[in-house]
This record gives structure tokens, sequence and C-alpha cells, in this order.
């Protein structure tokens, strides 16, 4: 997160300690719009833990936002993502 944190101070001419805030309020709100399996996985994605969700990961994890049977395509994945963007 300090690499986000760095590119913000230089991209906006602000100082790093109110970057730190900017990135804070960002990661945070997307954390409480997301749905709670993506949510999680910013923590693991900004630390660079090398723990990031893969496409399987976010399949199963968006289970209901699809159609009611096991199989879940991308449209399904886009129209349950639509409602958040």
């Amino acid at each position: 997160m300090e690499d986000l944190i760095k590119l913000v101070a230089e991209k906006t001419g602000i100082p790093e300690e109110m970057a730190k805030v900017a990135v804070d309020t960002v990661v945070e709100y997307l954390k409480g719009q997301l749905p709670a399996p993506l949510a999680a996985q910013v923590d693991n994605f900004l630390s660079g833990s090398g723990d990031a969700v893969g496409l399987d990961d976010l399949v199963k994890g968006l289970g209901g936002l699809g159609n009611s049977g096991d199989d879940i395509g991308l449209d399904d994945i886009a129209k349950g993502l639509s409602g958040l963007l």
C-alpha cells in the first residue's frame, strides 16, 4: 500500500501523510461497497501478500449473485456487479 500512497502523493503534489488519509478513505469505502468475499481480498492485494483471489475464487464468492444453478457465467457476474458501479 505504501507504493500506492507514494503514487498518490506524487501525482497530486500533496504530502504523503495526506495521501495516506486519502488512500485509506478510498480503500475503506471500496471494502464497504464490495461483496464480502471481494472486500476481504482488498487488504491482501494492497499488502502484496500474494494471497490475491483468482477468478475461480471470485466466481465462488459471488455465488448468489447470478442464477440459482451451480454454474455461474461471466454474464451472471457482470449482472451481479452492475449494481456496485
